[in-house]
């Protein structure tokens, strides 16, 4: 089942960036990474995608609907998008962060239920954020609150789940938890569509990697496919040496 399906996409702002006859599709139960330098149109995509924007032509389809034309409380039971740019303007906790996303599944009165704290609670131990529930979300380090937004995105329980690069300001230890945690949701059946600017994270853990470049798609394929050095070199302007790493055999790329 196809749970995205993009077919000639344009796009543009009033000023200046536009995304050009962008198609691809992301099957159920798919990893699908999202590559790219500076200025590609990755998190533009992924804002159409939620029904943030809306394109000025093409077909995009998630879960076979137009995601801007659903109503957002029931777009919001489907999917959810884990952003850069999560900046709450009330002092919150970090418990309270992560309930936000039971808010799609709140009763009319919005009282969470007995589910509802124990899945927040889940979602926070996920990530190894569970002793920091109490704690304000505005005192936490810049990797801890990526970590929070994630558990927050756990706790929606969408069945597509996009995440505007995963391993933003972690250390390495927390790049491996989130990995493992992304892996055992893409065991449980969840979607997830993500941007990496790390290419050896999104060799390691993505079925298909899509590389973008000046608002086009440049290519789509498995990991080994896609990290080429040819390919690399012509999308980043820059000269790769990509080697085979000694236990999954995936591609790993470096800077010459």
């Amino acid at each position: 089942m196809k749970v995205v399906n993009v077919e000639g996409l344009y796009f543009s702002y009033k000023k200046g960036f536009s995304l050009k006859n962008v198609s691809f599709s992301v099957e159920e139960g798919e990893l699908f990474g999202i590559i790219g330098p500076n200025g590609a149109g990755k998190t533009t995509l992924l804002k159409i995608l939620v029904g943030l924007f809306r394109p000025s032509m093409g077909v995009v389809e998630v879960f076979g609907e137009q995601p801007w034309r659903k109503n957002r409380r029931e777009m919001a039971k489907l999917v959810t998008l884990v952003s850069q740019e999560f900046n709450p303007s009330l002092d919150f906790s970090v418990e309270e962060i992560v309930f936000l996303g039971r808010f799609p599944h709140l009763s009319f009165l919005g009282t969470p239920t007995k589910r509802d704290k124990e899945i927040v609670e889940r979602s926070l131990t996920a990530v190894g954020m569970s002793d920091y529930k109490t704690r304000t979300y505005w005192t936490l380090s810049a990797g801890e609150k990526r970590k929070v937004v994630f558990a927050k995105a756990i706790a929606q329980d969408t069945r597509l789940i996009l995440v505007d690069e995963l391993t933003a300001h972690l250390d390495y230890a927390s790049v491996r938890l989130l990995c493992k945690v992304v892996s055992e949701l893409k065991r449980t059946g969840k979607t997830i569509v993500a941007v990496f600017h790390d290419l050896n994270v999104a060799s390691q853990v993505c079925d298909r990697i899509m590389v973008m470049k000046d608002g086009e798609v440049f290519g789509i394929g498995r990991p080994e496919e896609i990290l080429e050095e040819s390919t690399l070199e012509a999308v980043y302007g820059a000269r790769f040496l990509v080697l085979r790493h000694p236990i999954s055999g995936r591609p790993l790329a470096f800077l010459e």
